[in-house]
């Protein structure tokens, strides 16, 4: 399989022939991903617990649980069948928000729990999950509560589809667009882009000597990234501009993803990404969110090394599991990596397994949030969001977000302390119930078109192409989420800032040009 390229919709690409067919997502592929997909989901359970039966009762609602976690699934898949043709192809904004980066970013949880695959190839029967939020609630009661999730999630899908189906773009007057009136030099920004990377890998040493070392860093996590990272958050989040700059860097000269220097400095900031926070996924979005920006600018995806790229993956993920599970219990690299064939570094990475399946927090969210707390949220979790950026030096009582309010009120935990993440989905149905679910989505579908129309009528801007690259990965309509899309869109600004002196040509007189708006029709 070659690179395809991705013509673009506003205008013609400068890469691409009129009279070149539309490029198709490889049936390969998609093949690949509809069987990842399905493998991975509760159809296993649900064949597990044909074969195998059930325990503690509750037949009826376990299979409507499966059902609808079959239907989400399927939902899912659905955009990347319907536009395996489309111009865009695989960059087609509905495939980039709602299901490669989604499924990319639960990776790693899939690849720990082995697809789901264990209970089935060990004959066991399927048991209820069990919730610390829920206690030990009867089998019956906590597939209902299941159920109640799947559906909930599934709602939430179809409203996105049905928001960006009926979404239209703004376009200006006399279908005329302005050219941007600031051009910028690639070698200086590249220069910028490279000081801006020594500046986060100099943060991040600093945060790490004030932690004691890299080895202490992750065995305080082990007690919660809150309580432990407590008056650190400013040095943390200034650790991302490193990723901002690359993407930034990448965006403006695609043709430096081969060149030693980019490579050096793309492994650099993997690695402060999973250092400053002790999260696998974190690494690897790095390189997802590179490649991404790279794809956008180009119009081509690189299927030949994405499929090199899928055996160095599961390697690297598992030595980065090694290293952070050791350090959680205070060893350092080089020892976690000569014993990681102990059944005691096992044992670890089982017990970190089984506490995260128990602190989940959709299914107890959605099932008793309101009645716990006496009724909807009515918007209060997401007051974590619109003050993120007031230190809370200034306010020491500055509202937590729903993942510490979860922790508080389903597990006793203190207010400095755990905090559990709540996704999108919960976190609206813990705030306005399932009307609230179905609306917030439809307007975050109709935002992704919003946010597609403001990248295409700007593909050239490298600026442009990184706030898109963003929004596909940090916008979401949870608090954790919208937090951090603030503060990397604040970084964005601030490298927007420094190019305009530094980085940016001669301002041009602003010229006209036809503008052909985005013609992207939602699922029927």
């Amino acid at each position: 399989m070659s690179e395809a390229p991705m013509p673009h919709e506003a205008g013609p690409p400068p890469s691409t022939s009129a009279g070149r067919a539309p490029p198709a997502v490889p049936r390969v592929f998609q093949a690949l991903l509809i069987a990842y997909i399905l493998l991975t989901g509760e159809l296993v359970r649900g064949l597990q617990a044909a074969l195998f039966g059930l325990q503690g009762g509750g037949d009826a609602a376990f299979t409507i649980a499966i059902l609808l976690a079959i239907a989400v699934d399927i939902a899912r898949i659905a955009p990347l069948v319907a536009y395996a043709r489309h111009p865009l192809g695989i960059l087609h904004p509905l495939i980039l928000t709602v299901l490669l980066w989604p499924l990319l970013v639960a990776m790693p949880r899939t690849i720990d729990e082995l697809g789901g695959l264990g209970g089935l190839l060990l004959g066991e029967q399927v048991t209820p999950p069990y919730y610390a939020g829920l206690g030990w609630a009867p089998g019956p009661d906590i597939w209902v509560a299941v159920a109640w999730s799947n559906l909930c999630a599934l709602l939430a899908l179809l409203a996105t589809y049905a928001g960006f189906a009926f979404a239209r773009e703004r376009t200006p007057p006399n279908d005329q667009l302005w050219r941007p009136r600031i051009a910028f030099d690639g070698k200086r920004l590249r220069a910028l882009a490279v000081g801006l990377i020594a500046a986060s890998l100099a943060i991040l040493l600093l945060l790490i000597a004030m932690r004691g070392g890299l080895a202490l860093h992750f065995a305080d996590m082990a007690r919660g990234r809150f309580r432990s990272m407590a008056g650190l958050g400013p040095l943390v989040a200034a650790v991302d501009l490193g990723l901002v700059a690359i993407i930034v860097w990448v965006a403006a000269r695609p043709e430096d993803a081969r060149r030693p220097l980019f490579i050096v400095s793309m492994l650099l900031v993997a690695a402060a990404q999973f250092m400053s926070n002790g999260a696998r996924s974190a690494a690897f979005a790095a390189f997802i969110m590179v490649g991404l920006a790279w794809a956008l600018r180009t119009r081509r995806i690189p299927w030949r090394l994405a499929l090199i790229m899928v055996p160095a993956f599961f390697l690297a993920f598992g030595a980065l599991n090694i290293i952070r599970t050791a350090g959680f219990g205070g060893e350092g690299a080089g020892q976690a990596i000569e014993a990681a064939d102990t059944s005691d570094m096992l044992s670890r990475v089982e017990e970190e397994i089984e506490l995260r399946r128990s602190l989940e927090s959709t299914v107890p969210v959605i099932s008793q949030g309101q009645e716990l707390m006496g009724g909807p949220l009515l918007g209060s979790s997401y007051a974590a969001a619109v003050f993120a950026f007031v230190p809370r030096w200034i306010w020491p009582e500055k509202p937590r977000g729903a993942g510490s309010l979860y922790a508080q009120n389903f597990l006793g935990e203190v207010r400095e302390g755990l905090t559990v993440p709540v996704n999108s989905v919960a976190e609206a149905h813990w705030n306005f119930g399932i009307l609230g679910v179905i609306l917030l989505f439809l307007l975050y579908g109709a935002i992704i078109r919003r946010a597609h129309h403001f990248y295409i009528v700007r593909h050239d801007n490298p600026f442009a192409i990184a706030a898109f690259v963003l929004f596909v990965t940090a916008f979401h309509l949870s608090t954790d989420d919208l937090v951090l899309f603030q503060q990397q869109t604040a970084l964005l600004l601030l490298t927007l800032g420094l190019a305009i002196p530094f980085a940016a040509r001669a301002r041009r007189a602003p010229e006209i040009r036809p503008a052909t708006p985005s013609r992207i029709v939602g699922p029927a």
